[in-house]
């Protein structure tokens, strides 16, 4: 497809995959944290640690795709419009490891 027709699933699969998945989980996961942090849930090893701030993590990590989300959305409208470059064109530059890569061939004498 055109770059502008993969925007346009991109845009699909955000608005309809990614971000309801994201926001359910997200969701769904906030009152087991509310739980572990009300009954002072304490792991079953020796130390005893508390559960809560790894339960806590769970909500956070999926407000951040959330995030993520909704910022690749606006990338890939702004491209749509003509506000702002392709946001999957990579540079044309080569990564450093390419270089290596080049270099050891060329040390070797391949190029």
């Amino acid at each position: 497809l055109s770059r502008r027709g993969q925007a346009w699933i991109d845009i699909f699969g955000i608005i309809f995959f990614l971000l309801p998945m994201a926001i359910a989980i997200m969701y769904m996961s906030w009152p087991i944290f509310l739980l572990a942090l009300q009954s002072d849930e304490q792991s079953s090893n020796a130390g005893g640690l508390a559960v809560w701030p790894v339960r806590l993590l769970v909500p956070i990590g999926f407000f951040l795709l959330v995030l993520q989300g909704l910022s690749e959305l606006i990338k890939r409208f702004g491209f749509l419009q003509g506000l702002c470059p392709d946001p999957t064109e990579k540079g044309h530059k080569p990564t450093p490891e390419e270089e290596l890569a080049l270099a050891i061939k060329a040390q070797k004498g391949e190029l």
